[in-house]
């Protein structure tokens, strides 16, 4: 039987000796991976907290700088006390005619320390909040502009609510001082003329003049806390509209995100229903395939990679590790498509054949066969599903696991347990090789078979090897040892791929 075997080798540099000591022990450094990634994630989680530390400590600091600097400079401001009594009493006679000379004590007492308390912490939140408001928009438009945009659309809302609020504070709080005022103005004159008050019996009237004057500075106050309440409450209920919306944004993005995903999928399975050949002669043709993984495209495991297997070859591929025999046998499986190239099927490129069809063609047996946690009979039965009890038991008989089945208290209805892990090794591959069996694929790709498995294993899987190689039209088995006597008849080396082409006849 002339075949092509595809496999792991070793070629030492500046030699044209072909090494087949596919499996020697080489030195590894994979098990220290996960620990070099824990570190990494140690590194970065330290760098973020040293981080979190130097920010709060700037921020401790410029807040206490913020507060003390305003504080004291609002403090020196005594010279505006002066400066306004000075004013008042540089004033004109007529001035004074207007201006009830009674209230001024309460509005020199009074109006600085409005300033003092508007120049103090107010002018410092007042920065702060400005402050922070710029770089949440410049860091919202550089990280995420659609967002920052959409949640910027809702800022006029905030603004008005802050311009009313504060236009009814101001209007309020001047309210307020003139009927302190009015207020002060009463009890002094009531109490610079105690005497007369008192003469008179007038206690109860000056009392409620007080309080009347009083009253409209309780009203001033009242008004100032609803208009402060239903301002701070508007712009909290704007700022909240945001943090909703961006959600939503955010949440509405990763359903759109999946439902493309799912029109993917959705698109793939178009193109299920294609067209089916009436026979499989075998023929497979590779021209120009070049494909990488998807989770490395940026690695290429083929590059203008061809080959041509003839009906009735049992082909073997050899090659190191990561030089693409899997992505052969993954397009022959229709697992993946090439980014170029076609793979071809008695001349039809396999992605015009229906994929349901193609499947039924091309048998699999892996070194690790997967079996489900189901009966012995059932797991046969996904090679073929409308398979009859007979034709199980005639697979398993030619698969050589006839007989450790029925040795089994429960026969084909022995359940074989989580990926088959109540079955040994030698015996979960004879029934993965009934399961292609009863298949019948015209087609038949198998993966180091025996590579894993014992001698006595090994020589009875073998055999059911031979039996099954024997229906099928087209075998290619790749990562298998290399038959013990071969003769070389070719071996061009293809640099792109790391691929050897053997022709090898066995005695």
């Amino acid at each position: 039987m002339s075949s092509l075997h595809y496999a792991e080798v070793e070629t030492p540099k500046g030699s044209g000796v072909l090494n087949t000591n596919a499996h020697a022990d080489k030195p590894s450094t994979s098990n220290l991976a996960p620990l070099a990634d824990l570190f990494s994630i140690l590194d970065n989680i330290r760098d973020a907290s040293l981080l979190y530390v130097y920010v709060g400590i700037a921020v401790f600091l410029s807040g206490c700088l913020q507060v003390a600097c305003w504080s004291i400079t609002a403090a020196r401001q005594s010279k505006h006390r002066g400066a306004y009594v000075k004013a008042i009493l540089t004033k004109e006679i007529g001035w004074f005619d207007v201006n009830d000379p009674m209230q001024l004590p309460s509005r020199v007492a009074e109006t600085p320390v409005k300033i003092q308390e508007g120049m103090g912490r107010k002018v410092g939140d007042g920065i702060h909040y400005f402050s922070t408001a710029v770089s949440g928009i410049v860091i919202g438009l550089v990280k995420g502009w659609g967002l920052a945009l959409v949640v910027m659309a809702l800022m006029p809302f905030i603004a008005f609510t802050a311009f009313f609020s504060m236009k009814q504070l101001s209007k309020d709080t001047q309210t307020g001082i003139d009927a302190y005022g009015e207020a002060g103005a009463i009890a002094q004159e009531s109490l610079s003329n105690v005497r007369t008050v008192h003469a008179f019996n007038s206690i109860e009237h000056f009392a409620g003049m007080y309080e009347q004057a009083l009253h409209s500075s309780t009203k001033a106050g009242i008004k100032n806390g609803f208009a402060v309440g239903w301002g701070t409450g508007v712009m909290f209920f704007t700022v909240f509209c945001t943090y909703a919306l961006g959600w939503t944004m955010v949440r509405t993005k990763s359903t759109v995100i999946r439902l493309r995903e799912i029109a993917q999928a959705l698109g793939v399975t178009m193109v299920v229903e294609c067209k089916t050949l009436d026979k499989v002669a075998g023929r497979i043709g590779i021209e120009n395939v070049t494909f990488a993984y998807p989770t490395r495209p940026g690695v290429r495991v083929c590059h203008n990679y061809s080959l041509t297997l003839e009906d009735g070859e049992t082909v073997a591929l050899f090659g190191p590790s990561g030089s693409g025999k899997n992505a052969i046998v993954s397009h022959l499986e229709r697992f993946y498509d090439p980014l170029g190239g076609t793979v071809c099927i008695d001349g039809e490129d396999i992605q015009a054949l229906n994929v349901k069809w193609l499947k039924k063609q091309v048998g699999l047996v892996g070194q690790e066969p997967a079996l489900f946690a189901t009966s012995i009979m059932e797991n046969n039965r996904y090679g073929y599903p409308s398979a009859t009890d007979q034709q199980v038991i005639e697979a398993a008989k030619m698969a050589n696991a006839y007989d450790f089945i029925q040795a089994f208290p429960q026969g084909f209805a022995t359940e074989v347990g989580e990926r088959g892990t109540q079955l040994s090794g030698g015996q979960k591959q004879r029934i993965a090789i009934a399961r292609a069996i009863i298949k019948n694929p015209p087609i038949l790709l198998l993966d180091e078979a025996t590579s894993a498995l014992n001698t006595e294993s090994e020589r009875v899987v073998q055999e059911s090897l031979d039996k099954l190689l024997s229906q099928a039209v087209q075998q290619l088995l790749w990562h298998i040892d290399c038959p013990l006597f071969v003769t070389l008849v070719a071996l061009p080396f293809i640099a792109t791929e790391q691929l050897w082409r053997l022709e090898l006849t066995t005695s």
